[in-house]
């Protein structure tokens, strides 16, 4: 994921009119007509700095972005069984032949397939 604020060159806690200066100064640096010689790289940043402003510089579209930053950091948290492969999860139990484990099924399963 792009870090849009490092490529408008401001801190997270810009306002909107701050991303809105900062995005026509870049743009203003490194519009393909402003670089003569150097028109293929001045493109390929003002592309980046225009996908910066666009996600930026609306409101919804900049919570959703920093929503995903701040998730895509987090450590992931295991759903089902924290201690797994240490312990076993609960009305489960290994099932197989002559104690050879297969994996484990649900218990209620196996009672009523043993007693109907």
């Amino acid at each position: 994921m792009k870090d849009y604020y490092a490529i408008l060159e401001i801190p997270r806690t810009s306002s909107d009119n701050e991303i809105k200066h900062a995005y026509r100064k870049l743009a203003f640096k490194y519009h393909p007509d402003k670089n003569p010689g150097q028109e293929k790289e001045a493109e390929e940043k003002f592309k980046e700095i225009n996908e910066a402003y666009r996600v930026l510089g609306d409101p919804a579209k900049r919570r959703n972005y920093d929503l995903e930053r701040s998730q895509l950091f987090r450590p992931m948290t295991p759903i089902f069984n924290p201690g797994y492969p240490f312990t076993t999860y609960p009305f489960t139990t290994s099932v197989g032949v002559n104690g050879i484990n297969f994996g484990g099924t649900n218990i209620r399963m196996r009672f009523y397939t043993w007693h109907t």
